[in-house]
Formats: C-alpha cells, structure tokens, sequence
C-alpha cells in the first residue's frame, strides 16, 4: 500500500505518532555502511545538529498540545500552509558571501507583491537553468500562489520563514540562495 494511502487512512495525528516511533527508533539502531565506492563523504559533520527527540517525546509533546488539533474538522493542506509569513519584507537588498556548501540547489525567496513579481519574471530563465528551488512567503493562499507561478512559469513553496534573516543576514526579498553568496 503506498505511504500517501496509509497516511489518509489513519490520518494526520496518527502518521505523526508512527513517523516519531520510527525517528525514535532509527535514532536507537546502529549506522551501516553498505557500499563504498571511493565517492564516500563522512556525513556526521551534517548530521550533527540534528536532535532525535527521546523515545515517546512525540506523543507526549502532542498530547500536551491536543486542543490545538480539532480531530473533529479535517486539515487540508491549504490551511496548514497558509498563510506562510515571514518578518522579511519586499526590498532592495545587498549582495553579500554567506559560505553554505551544504546547498547542494540554489534556493531563491520571494513574496507576493509587484517587485518580487517582476523580479522572477526578469531571472526565470536564469533561475530554471540552474534548477534553483522557489519558495514564497508573506501570500496568502494557494489559488494567489498559483497565479503567481503561472505569471512567473516558476514552480513555488509556501513557506514561513521566521528566523531565516538571521541565518542568510537579509531583511528583504527577493533574493537568490547559493552555495557562495546571497545576491539578488
């Protein structure tokens, strides 16, 4: 039976509580190596912010925040992910180096106003050819996000983006993600 099934049968709670015994699980079980093809990277140094949560934390986190979930009226997809926000606003901003050789695609951010509208449509062949990722945020629904990427001919992901300024060390969008450099 395919996971997607499975995960509209026993629905949303249900998947996360079986998603983290599997997390708690991979997090107990011991690593195997079972190919090496000189091509082999240690990959500790990327896993090593990643925090496996303790055996039954999951549940316990849920059951804490149960009044958050009416189990009574089902979640659809657009209203988990949207509104996507962000404190990040449209504007110019400063290209800068930001070191990231973890990112593997470029990624660029946009939102739903005229100059992050513009901006696409003027890179898109640019952003296609390098198979950059697009994430939108500060939109509010996803038939306003379809709009924009049938304008754009760019493929979006809703996203809330709190915290992200910090990181890449933006205030403004939209703005191009790579491995070297944040520019727009």
């Amino acid at each position: 039976m395919k996971l997607k099934a499975v995960f509209t049968q026993i629905g949303l709670v249900a998947a996360a509580l079986i998603s983290s015994n599997f997390i708690s699980t991979l997090s107990e079980a011991a690593l195997t190596v079972v190919n090496v093809d000189g091509n082999t990277i240690d990959s500790s140094p990327y896993l090593s912010d990643i925090h496996y949560p303790e055996p039954g934390a999951a549940e316990a986190m849920l059951l804490a925040n149960k009044a958050q979930f009416d189990q009574s009226k089902p979640q659809s997809v657009e209203s988990m992910l949207y509104p996507a926000k962000s404190s990040l606003t449209p504007g110019k901003l400063v290209s800068h180096p930001l070191a990231t050789p973890h990112l593997t695609r470029p990624i660029f951010v946009m939102g739903d106003d005229k100059f992050s509208i513009e901006w696409a449509k003027e890179h898109a062949a640019q952003l296609k050819q390098m198979g950059a990722i697009g994430i939108i945020t500060n939109v509010g629904s996803g038939s306003r996000t379809i709009k924009i990427e049938r304008e754009i001919g760019l493929t979006l992901i809703p996203a809330s983006l709190e915290g992200i300024e910090k990181y890449v060390q933006v205030t403004h969008y939209p703005f191009l993600w790579t491995s070297k450099d944040i520019e727009q």
